[in-house]
């Protein structure tokens, strides 16, 4: 069995492309919206919820995985630092697939933060700041917006989840962006202009997050884009394409094969005791 931190476009892909080849999947997403994207494939089984490093483990153990794909979002720290080592102590396999970063134009009007509590500088009475980093770092963003008179305009995910998440932060739903990204430069130009945005947030979220077509939109309005950075940490197996993953597990079950292992290319054998 295979474990995949999913819940990404790099997760989903690496899924299909694993069960295209027969090999079975347990699947963790955090979000019903996730476990939906994941339906109607039946070699991948799908759990939702937040992942403890205890239940990690368990899970590791319940379906006698010896591999470990961390798909998760280059933001969420947290599971990937749980994922390493869980894996490291159960002795299975752990590959981080990690969409590639962009090399950011060198601008006057982007800006690199390292943390949501650098945007306060940047935040000032009657502005209106367009926040595209999603929902998750909400309740740090909304008190300094509020702090000092602005207006946020936030995109988030079409969740019921979410938009309760951000009412209940006080948000007005005039203000309240429910659609899926990525978007084209074009789009994001439109919703700029209709919301007057005077201050774009962002991540570096890559390709896949939008990034690049953000920046362009901006930089055309003349719009201060500020751009929390990736965190960087240190992995035992880095690869950057579903492809790249496949390839890693392929490699590393002929090296399992050679020293008596019971895994076979694209088909698991049960071991005895199932």
């Amino acid at each position: 069995m295979i474990i995949v931190l999913g819940g990404t476009t790099e997760g989903r892909e690496v899924i299909a492309q694993l069960t295209r080849l027969n090999y079975p999947i347990t699947a963790t997403v955090v979000s019903s919206y996730g476990a939906e994207l994941l339906e109607n494939n039946e070699l991948c089984d799908t759990r939702q919820g937040a992942l403890t490093k205890s239940r990690l483990v368990q899970l590791i153990k319940d379906t006698d995985s010896r591999f470990l794909i961390d798909a998760t979002h280059p933001f969420a720290v947290e599971i990937s630092q749980i994922a390493m080592e869980s894996a490291t102590e159960q002795d299975i396999y752990y590959i981080r697939l990690e969409r590639k970063r962009i090399v950011l134009p060198q601008h006057d009007l982007i800006t690199i933060i390292n943390a949501i509590e650098q945007i306060e500088p940047y935040i000032f009475p009657g502005q209106t700041v367009f926040n595209t980093m999603g929902s998750k770092n909400l309740d740090l963003i909304v008190p300094l917006i509020k702090k000092y008179g602005a207006t946020l305009v936030t995109r988030v995910l079409p969740s019921a989840g979410v938009i309760k998440k951000c009412e209940n932060l006080g948000l007005n739903s005039d203000h309240i962006i429910a659609a899926k990204g990525p978007f084209s430069a074009e789009f994001n130009k439109q919703m700029f202009k209709h919301y007057d945005a005077q201050l774009i947030l962002t991540k570096d979220s890559g390709t896949a997050g939008g990034l690049e077509t953000k920046l362009q939109a901006a930089l055309e309005l003349n719009i201060p884009v500020l751009v929390w950075s990736r965190p960087r940490l240190s992995y035992p197996r880095l690869v950057y394409s579903a492809q790249e993953a496949v390839e890693s597990i392929n490699a590393l079950l002929q090296t399992s094969q050679g020293e008596g292992g019971r895994w076979q290319h694209g088909n698991y054998m049960e071991s005895a005791h199932h």
